[in-house]
């Protein structure tokens, strides 16, 4: 099962458990190509998670306000032509594809990413993660 598909899994599964929560899903948004674009749930809390060019899960994390919390994290490059991450070095491998998870309610964000951190591998979550073994800690 790919990254994507596993994260709707695990999010779907948690709506349901613990209050059926309304999830609205973006597409994925290229870093590169979409950064002069609107943030997908620009203006919601919610969940956001960062891949790589392979699709690889980089980072899962949550937000009162998703586009702000991107802005925090990408900017445009020296051209103006596209968007790259602000602290490239910070990352395990480039970031270049973002989809969002928007909410109804800010509260509800925390729980969802912990309960889908619980379950996922991520490569740039440090603090889920054990310093001897790389793997989530809970």
């Amino acid at each position: 099962m790919d990254a994507l598909a596993d994260i709707k899994k695990w999010a779907s599964e948690y709506a349901q458990r613990y209050g059926n929560l309304k999830l609205e899903w973006s597409d994925y948004w290229d870093i590169e190509l979409d950064y002069e674009e609107t943030w997908p749930n620009n203006s919601k809390p919610g969940c956001y998670f960062i891949f790589n060019d392979g699709m690889e899960l980089l980072y899962i994390g949550k937000a009162s306000h998703i586009g702000a919390r991107l802005s925090s994290y990408f900017r445009f490059d020296e051209t103006r032509t596209k968007g790259v991450a602000k602290n490239i070095e910070s990352w395990s491998s480039p970031p270049r594809f973002i989809v969002t998870v928007g909410l109804e309610h800010s509260y509800e964000a925390p729980s969802l990413e912990e309960y889908l951190l619980i379950h996922l591998k991520t490569s740039d979550n440090k603090l889920w993660q054990s310093s001897k073994t790389g793997e989530n800690v809970l």
